[in-house]
């Protein structure tokens, strides 16, 4: 539904259950109720007059631009849900964060190494001196020198929380990030399964979503970055 450039003051989505995408953006809206909408994707909402808007019954929308919006202070979403907010200053966003979320203090290399090796995986990650993410690797493959199983990241920029960090890679994976608190990550893991009777080899893809949540300073006279606490999740999938 396009509903945009318009004097539109109300607009009754009540009987609209099938709706995936939703855009009213320069109208002269001051509430919008999609509380009947549980298949809503993706909403564009720019440059309207709401206080408040409530999109927490819509477990499915991953992304949502209020941008322009001057006047919205409250916003609650469900968990996985990316935020365009450009001016919108007063904005308070409120996004849960996705089941399954767990909190790591990670001390980087050079103040006791923490690396995170999720459950079933064959490798993990961590903070290096540099105060970049790096993969552990394993399994190299003497032949072509590179791991059987490996990390690599993408930084996609600040975001509001976990939460709000979705599963979907940009393009920009790198063997190494800068860790930068505030900011959400990508992490790919791919793993190599060999099919010894047909003589082929496949990779398989998992993700993990990532949020620094601050850095952690060393205690002292002269305090210095020993690592950082992050909240990761590890999304169901496979391909």
């Amino acid at each position: 539904l396009e509903c945009n450039n318009t004097p539109l003051t109300s607009l009754n989505l009540i009987n609209c259950r099938s709706l995936t995408d939703l855009s009213c953006d320069n109208t002269k809206l001051s509430s919008l109720n999609v509380s009947h909408l549980p298949n809503l994707r993706k909403l564009n909402c720019k440059n309207n007059q709401f206080r408040s808007l409530d999109l927490s019954a819509c477990q499915k929308l991953w992304f949502v631009d209020v941008s322009g919006c001057t006047l919205l202070e409250k916003l609650n979403c469900a968990a996985n849900v990316q935020v365009k907010r450009e001016g919108c200053s007063a904005l308070q966003v409120q996004i849960p964060k996705p089941k399954g979320t767990l909190t790591v203090n990670m001390r980087n290399s050079s103040n006791g190494h923490t690396v995170i090796t999720p459950r079933l995986f064959d490798c993990g990650f961590y903070i290096g001196s540099d105060d970049n993410f790096h993969s552990t690797n394993t399994f190299n493959d003497a032949t072509s020198g590179r791991a059987n199983a490996y990390f690599q990241f993408e930084d996609i920029g600040k975001v509001d929380g976990l939460g709000s960090v979705h599963g979907f890679l940009q393009g920009g994976l790198t063997d190494m990030v800068a860790v930068t608190p505030g900011h959400g990550y990508i992490a790919r893991y791919r793993f190599k399964i060999e099919n010894k009777r047909e003589k082929s080899t496949m990779w398989k893809t998992r993700i993990i979503r990532m949020y620094v949540v601050r850095n952690i300073l060393s205690a002292g006279e002269y305090p210095g970055i020993i690592g950082a606490e992050i909240d990761y999740v590890i999304d169901e999938y496979d391909e």
